[in-house]
């Protein structure tokens, strides 16, 4: 549950309410993964409206909060393009962005 806080804090800048620990807790607990969990943040509105609700925005703040680094212009490009393939659906783009960042935490680049 801490790993979920922290995702709140750190994503939503603020601290999560009981019930949505509450739901998140019940969601483990029935099988339900973290990942989905940070699926979910991601996809909110809210996360979006912090982004200013602009796409390339939200790209932007997922590459620093999650993968720890700013996007480059052909990064930020490719993404919002894969945004638009999906009709603008975030819970979408969230899953291949998070399975993206997690190849690349598993086979870093040496450079």
């Amino acid at each position: 549950m801490e790993q979920i806080a922290s995702w709140f804090r750190e994503y939503l800048r603020r601290e999560p309410r009981s019930q949505e620990l509450y739901v998140w807790e019940s969601h483990l607990a029935r099988g339900g993964s973290l990942q989905d969990v940070q699926l979910q943040i991601l996809s909110t509105p809210e996360f979006y409206y912090q982004a200013d609700a602009n796409d390339e925005v939200y790209i932007r703040r997922m590459f620093q909060l999650v993968v720890g680094r700013q996007p480059s212009q052909q990064e930020v490009f490719d993404w919002n393009r894969r945004l638009q393939d999906y009709n603008r659906l975030r819970p979408e783009l969230a899953r291949e962005f998070l399975e993206m960042a997690g190849a690349q935490a598993a086979n870093p680049v040496r450079r």
